[in-house]
């Protein structure tokens, strides 16, 4: 669920409803969330998220999990 600017909430069900979602919000304006939050990750398992801190904490490791290794010179 996201709160809007105008105090309401959306339910987000999907990554394609998440993505309509994005593409109504102004240019620099991110989502706010209601915790918790259920992702579902690309294997399949739902990941419950349980604050912000814990989010971007969430979202820093998947990326770095997703980096291609470094080259060694």
């Amino acid at each position: 669920t996201v709160i809007n600017a105008d105090e309401t909430t959306t339910e987000i069900t999907d990554q394609e409803a998440f993505k309509a979602y994005r593409e109504t919000l102004a240019d620099g304006v991110k989502p706010t969330f209601q915790f918790p939050i259920s992702i579902q990750e690309k294997d399949g398992a739902i990941v419950t998220i349980e604050s912000e801190e814990t989010f971007k904490s969430y979202l820093q490791n998947s990326r770095e999990e997703n980096r291609p290794p470094r080259k060694r010179r």
